[in-house]
């Protein structure tokens, strides 16, 4: 009997011996087994395991000892004090993210973990698990040990989490010599009380309602590009200080003229708008001797072979970061079109001191007989070469007829003004009541840019058509644009429904061309 017993006993200790055997194994090889349920908070048993005395200082510091006290249920991702790293130069705000990427509020017992789990900690940050037969590692760090406790569990981590940074910690962290994009970015921000979300606590003295008050911040740019978010991915094309200068520069030189201050502020809207763009972005698609376009989150275009970024990146939690290299402000942002029809202008918007100044009439009767002429539902600028509507073939065309216009446009004060055109290339477009009328020459600045064919009543009548395409050069541009409408004379052989000797003309248009970047 005695025998039995001990044999017994000698079985149970060799037993455990093994199994004490074994759980080192997997300690060492990053395992984890349940030791059994502590009654302690996860805080005082981390702070009875000698083992972990370097995470509870982190704790302590940081003020989340005190929440891993509470009776609020955590996972706890534990180093051993093996792996922690010296964490004395780091600021309060890394040390705390830090202890807060360790943490997660869900107690994630043995059966919940599963291979490719994401994990979101306190920190917002997300970590994912990965299993390699039994063992589990987190962000790649081997687990074992895990330990319950009456709010939640702890793991034995080997090794400390340091957390990149997302894009949002990164621009806010960013140099001195991205001062002015971070400035212009986080400038745009604005907090909105949140009704909704804000507790009423009664009434003040004065009868008002009183709020613990929740806000949101509303910021356009990032309100698309929430480079914030852990759970999204964006690239951010980053120009420093000196990037953006000699842009601005650049651009200059091509206006040839200062920026003007709505000019600047145009320009810097489209370069933060154009630097957020949805997904992480492969260096090999970034910078292109070919034409290829990037469209930014808030559908700017980026030209690949005119803008050139750093193909070395930043990576942080939620993207990438890429240093802008040459930053080229594309020539269409503020190229505009001008437009108007030539009765309603002429003879109703205009006064008789806008007709002298923007106008030039040459014909046999001056200036003084544009008249309107109505016509299908459409109103004409109609001028007669002759006393007859429709002269005979004799008196057609013997006098040339042309009209001569500067490019006028209103100021903020509703005044017609000489209009201003950026450089570029731009298309003439012209609408008139054909029937009667000759073929047009089209001048800008007195060069000849094409013909307006008479064309067909049926067709043509108001309808625009192209005149011809005409580059304005940095030179023109400084000054007024001139367009001229010549109409041919007669050859003699025309007949007079073809050219009974007026110039019946509806509306112009001259835009940029879409081509232009």
């Amino acid at each position: 009997m005695k025998i039995h017993t001990i044999m017994q006993w000698l079985f149970v200790s060799l037993l455990c011996a093994a199994c004490a055997n074994e759980w080192n194994k997997h300690y060492e090889a990053a395992s984890k087994e349940m030791e059994g349920i502590s009654n302690e908070t996860l805080f005082a048993y981390l702070e009875g395991e000698a083992e972990y005395s370097g995470f509870v200082a982190l704790l302590k510091e940081t003020g989340l000892a005190e929440e891993l006290n509470k009776g609020n249920v955590y996972t706890v991702w534990a180093p051993t004090n093996d792996v922690m790293p010296d964490l004395s130069s780091y600021s309060i705000e890394q040390k705390r993210l830090i202890a807060r990427s360790h943490i997660n509020s869900v107690a994630l017992y043995e059966t919940k973990l599963s291979d490719g789990k994401r994990i979101k900690m306190l920190s917002g940050k997300n970590f994912t698990l990965t299993r390699d037969g039994d063992f589990f590692a987190l962000d790649a760090k081997p687990i074992a040990g895990g330990q319950v406790c009456n709010n939640g569990i702890v793991y034995a981590l080997g090794g400390t989490i340091l957390p990149k940074m997302n894009l949002l910690d990164f621009l806010v962290n960013s140099g001195e010599e991205y001062s002015f994009f971070r400035r212009e970015l986080f400038s745009r921000t604005d907090t909105i009380f949140d009704l909704d979300n804000s507790f009423p606590l009664g009434f003040n003295e004065e009868g008002n309602q009183v709020y613990d008050s929740a806000f949101i911040y509303d910021n356009p740019i990032l309100n698309e590009a929430a480079i914030g978010d852990e759970n999204r991915s964006f690239t951010v094309f980053l120009p420093s200080n000196e990037v953006i200068d000699t842009a601005f520069a650049r651009h200059e030189r091509y206006l040839s003229r200062p920026l003007s201050a709505y000019d600047s502020l145009f320009y810097t809207e489209w370069i933060l708008q154009a630097a957020f763009f949805t997904d992480r972005l492969e260096p090999e698609v970034l910078n292109s001797a070919e034409p290829n376009s990037l469209f930014s989150v808030t559908l700017k275009e980026w030209r690949t072979d005119k803008q050139t970024v750093n193909e070395t990146k930043e990576e942080t939690s939620n993207g990438y970061i890429y240093k802008t290299e040459l930053l080229y402000i594309p020539r269409n942002l503020i190229a505009k079109s001008i437009e108007f029809e030539f009765s309603k202008t002429y003879l109703t918007d205009f006064t008789p001191e806008d007709r002298d100044r923007f106008f030039t009439t040459t014909g046999p009767r001056g200036a003084d007989f544009w008249t309107n002429w109505a016509w299908n539902g459409k109103n004409y600028l109609n001028y007669a070469s002759t006393t007859a509507l429709r002269p005979s073939i004799d008196e057609v065309f013997v006098e040339e007829v042309s009209l001569e216009m500067i490019l006028f446009e209103k100021n903020r004060f509703g005044v017609y003004v000489p209009a201003s055109l950026n450089p570029g290339d731009y298309e003439i477009w012209i609408a008139t009541r054909p029937a009667g009328n000759p073929t047009f020459l089209v001048y800008v600045n007195g060069n000849e840019i094409g013909e307006l064919p008479a064309g067909t009543p049926q067709t043509h009548d108001g309808v625009l058509r192209s005149a011809g395409t005409v580059t304005i050069t940095p030179e023109e541009a400084s000054q007024p644009i001139t367009v001229k409408l010549l109409r041919y004379k007669s050859s003699g052989v025309l007949s007079t429904v073809a050219c009974d000797g007026r110039m019946v003309l509806h509306s112009f248009k001259i835009q940029p061309m879409s081509t232009e970047y």
